[in-house]
């Protein structure tokens, strides 16, 4: 899920809160589902809880979990009960309604996630790019530094593989580092 003005994705957060704040939507907290039930729309995080309007996650699907999507300008918008848009508020971008007319600040887009994934070496530890722009199989844990975007390349038939960092594999001598800007 995509703020427009901010051209920033959502995330859930340590505090169930989904905060708009993620330049590359990164690892399972940036999973948003939007679900279709009896005519509206209920936003869920990766853990299956359900977006109420005031910004919290609950457990369960209640009215003020409850949606309606309209065209606005070509982006999607999100009516609650009450008729208020969903947005995002102050400097983390928390997820809220707020407002009953629909602006650029209540614009999203639904966007097809990419792969990602984590790559566990002989050793039985994650790859990681933890300690620096080295890839080294040396975690335990898995956390962003260990989760890796596939791009697929279709003029030249091959993955490309972006870090956390929004820098990508490059091959440099005999080891692999994360330090292409590009493709």
């Amino acid at each position: 899920l995509k703020h427009v003005l901010r051209k920033r994705y959502a995330q859930l957060d340590e505090d169930d809160e989904i905060h708009i704040d993620n330049i590359i939507p990164w690892g399972c907290e940036s999973i948003i589902t939007v679900e279709y039930s009896n005519g509206y729309y209920c936003i869920r995080s990766y853990n299956g809880l359900y977006f109420h309007k005031d910004g919290k996650l609950i457990t369960n699907r209640t009215d003020e979990t409850l949606f309606t999507i309209e065209l606005y300008k070509g982006y999607l918008t999100f009516k609650d009960c009450n008729g208020c848009y969903l947005t995002a508020i102050g400097p983390l971008g928390m997820m809220t309604t707020r407002n009953k007319t629909p602006s650029k600040d209540e614009q999203f887009l639904l966007e097809e996630s990419k792969q990602q994934i984590c790559l566990m070496a002989s050793n039985g530890k994650l790859v990681s790019i933890k300690q620096g722009v080295d890839l080294s199989a040396n975690q335990s844990e898995r956390d962003n530094s260990s989760i890796f975007q596939l791009e697929y390349d279709e003029n030249l038939e091959l993955y490309h593989i972006r870090t956390s960092n929004n820098k990508y594999w490059k091959l440099e001598g005999h080891s692999v580092q994360a330090i292409a800007d590009k493709k």
